[in-house]
């Protein structure tokens, strides 16, 4: 399964390029990277601008899990 990105370009304000300094930074050690925060807080465009500017668009490079109050914990469980 791939994912067709449809990014809106990132405004430049000091905010959204400091975090995506820090999420560039956490990718680039290797370790999967966690985002949480309130809907619409900007986590999804953040991480499709990262896999767009790096090429990395897509499975297996961008998997996207959106869990919520109503997600069963059972789903994730392997």
């Amino acid at each position: 399964m791939s994912y067709k990105v449809h990014h809106r370009s990132l405004v430049p304000v000091p905010s959204s390029q400091r975090n995506l300094h820090s999420l560039a930074i956490a990718v680039a050690s290797g370790n999967p990277v966690l985002l949480e925060g309130p809907v619409g807080s900007g986590k999804t465009s953040l991480v499709e601008h990262l896999a767009e500017m790096t090429g990395r668009i897509g499975t297996p490079h961008l998997l996207k899990v959106q869990l919520g109050d109503q997600t069963d914990s059972k789903v994730m469980k392997a």
